[in-house]
């Protein structure tokens, strides 16, 4: 389950939109779409929830902060970030770029999603998620 913290930008096809105005609209029960790797991939679900640990990711010149279940692409296969060493290169949406990670300890709001679409791919801050796990381990 691909969370990240309250006021993420997400990428949206009219540009990187913050978490919350996304849920605002989901919530009133306008179409909410991310992008995704090949086409937007429509919000069907999401929710609230706290979370007591975060990961900070910096990838190229992006930082956001996340749950560690939160998913980023290594290899082809989206893998919980919590489990990916500092200094990996991970998938964005226009290439690679090296990722550095640390924990930390801090209780925040994370926004959980579903999304519907061919690839249940998305874009946070410019880095590939997922919303469903396909492996944990690297």
């Amino acid at each position: 389950v691909t969370c990240t913290v309250e006021g993420t930008l997400i990428d949206t096809p009219d540009g990187p939109t913050d978490s919350r105005i996304l849920m605002d609209r989901f919530e009133s029960g306008e179409p909410v779409y991310f992008t995704g790797r090949k086409q937007p991939e429509q919000l069907i679900g999401a929710e609230w929830h706290w979370v007591s640990q975060v990961e900070r990711l910096t990838v190229g010149d992006q930082t956001f902060e996340c749950s560690g279940s939160h998913t980023v692409c290594v290899d082809g296969q989206h893998i919980w970030c919590s489990r990916v060493p500092s200094g990996t290169l991970v998938e964005t949406r226009t290439g690679y770029a090296v990722m550095h990670r640390e924990t930390l300890q801090k209780r925040c709001r994370v926004l959980r999603v579903h999304l519907f679409g061919p690839s249940h791919e998305y874009s946070a801050m410019g880095v590939l998620t997922h919303n469903a796990v396909k492996s944990f381990t690297t």
